[in-house]
């Protein structure tokens, strides 16, 4: 799990743009100066929905099974979505209704190929690319969908040893850089394409209101598109 730094809803945060430097000074000499500035940001409320059809029937039917089987699909259902939501490059903000995914507006980098010497490729342009945007890489992490991080942990080198013994479907490490794998690492409406993302978790910030709302309505007006 990512380390995310969670900050009260609707709070004004003051946010480091560019950090000071420190160096070291002879006595009497000038001091360098550096630059130090500060940015505020405000997360505000958005609303998630996961509305459904069932019978009238169901939803009185006494015991736990109904009630686990809601608690269960809604749970996925909106877990699922929020993932999406989260990490999907096409996800854009929309004002007063959702907000932008972390990688929106983010220049992608292509594969160079599905070898292990592309994929090493890869990974090392990655490596420097977050370097160069000021990630912390020992705060880092990787996101990739599950496909992708089966087909690495079966890559071998010419004596048949694993190139990535670290990881798996449910994650793992590269080069001791945490790897969390989601389904929704995939391109909208493209189903067979894949990416995966490197974060550095000290830089998300987010907000969250853990009351659920659940209302039951005989009656509702459905918009079509």
């Amino acid at each position: 799990r990512a380390a995310l730094r969670r900050v009260p809803m609707h709070a004004s945060r003051l946010l480091v743009g560019a950090g000071p430097t420190a160096s070291f000074v002879a006595p009497g000499l000038p001091m360098k100066m550096s630059r130090f500035s500060l940015e505020r940001e405000t997360l505000g409320l958005f609303k998630v929905v996961c509305a459904f059809v069932t019978t009238e029937e169901l939803l009185m039917r006494p015991g736990e099974v109904a009630e686990t089987v809601f608690t269960t699909e809604i749970a996925r259902s909106i877990a699922a979505f929020e993932d999406v939501a989260f990490l999907d490059p096409a996800q854009g903000p929309i004002s007063q209704t959702s907000p932008g995914s972390i990688t929106y507006g983010l220049t992608p980098v292509s594969s160079s190929g599905n070898s292990a010497s592309a994929i090493a490729a890869d990974f090392r342009m990655l490596f420097n690319v977050f370097e160069a945007a000021d990630g912390a890489l020992d705060s880092a992490v990787i996101v990739m969908g599950p496909r992708e991080a089966l087909y690495l942990s079966q890559l071998t080198t010419t004596n048949g040893s694993p190139i990535y013994p670290h990881i798996g479907v449910r994650g793992g490490d590269i080069a001791g850089i945490p790897v969390l794998v989601s389904s929704a690492c995939v391109v909208a409406d493209s189903p067979g394409v894949s990416y995966l993302a490197m974060l550095d978790p000290r830089q998300i910030l987010y907000a969250f209101d853990e009351s659920i709302e659940v209302d039951r309505l005989g009656h509702v007006s459905v918009g079509v598109q």
